[in-house]
């Protein structure tokens, strides 16, 4: 059986075929599943000009080093059978490359639960804090000591605490192992959005102060 083509258009750039739903799709029957232009593969786009990858005996394939991207010029994972995200290897490394969205910010692949995965490393927003990777309610997860399982807080050069902020922006404080959430050593205090102080809770939902014992609760 021939192998399947792609067309080319005048300069001898490989074309992708378009369905009736005006999606480009692969030819998935070729050992090279990717079109070439000027002289490097690319991704085939759907209707709405994202990016899409394709799929070849149930694995998803991707171009070495390089994410597809939507629409609005955003990175996008690729994914696995089960609906997990994973993220594209970096070229003579052994590692992990992050993902960014069209502003160059980084952002963590996620599972099919939608939390946030690391994988070897955080990643570091542009103003050098670390951007702590969600859990699948949208809650940071601080780095755990290995001894007592507390997560721990991070200090920056100037003494401030690295925050672990939420989906809504809310910074948040570490937990203890069984589930309380305590103040740092430095005294600072997690805030909102708008700036105001937010008070440690308990795992059962308590807000206790700084100054009290967790046993008062506050009515």
């Amino acid at each position: 059986m021939a192998t399947p083509l792609y067309l080319k258009d005048p300069s001898g750039n490989e074309m992708y075929l378009t369905n009736n739903e005006g999606d480009e799709y692969y030819l998935t029957g070729r050992k090279q599943v990717f079109a070439i232009k000027e002289g490097k593969r690319y991704y085939a786009k759907d209707k709405d000009k994202n990016e899409i990858y394709p799929i070849v005996n149930n694995k998803v394939q991707t171009i070495p080093f390089l994410y597809a991207k939507d629409a609005s010029g955003n990175d996008t994972y690729p994914t696995d059978l089960h609906g997990n995200e994973f993220p594209i290897p970096v070229k003579g490394t052994g590692g992990f490359m992050y993902a960014t969205d069209k502003d160059g910010n980084a952002f963590y692949p996620t599972d099919n639960t939608g939390k946030e995965m690391t994988y070897g490393k955080y990643i570091y927003k542009k103003d050098g804090y670390i951007k702590y990777p969600l859990n699948r309610v949208g809650h940071p997860e601080y780095q755990t000591d290995d001894t007592t399982n507390d997560e721990v807080y991070v200090f920056q050069m100037d003494g401030s605490i690295n925050w672990g902020v939420d989906k809504e922006g809310n910074q948040r404080y570490a937990k203890k192992e069984n589930g309380d959430e305590y103040y740092p050593a430095n005294g600072e205090f997690a805030c909102d959005p708008s700036g105001s102080p937010q008070y440690a809770r308990t795992s059962d939902g308590e807000v206790y102060f700084p100054w009290m014992p967790k046993e008062m609760k506050v009515i």
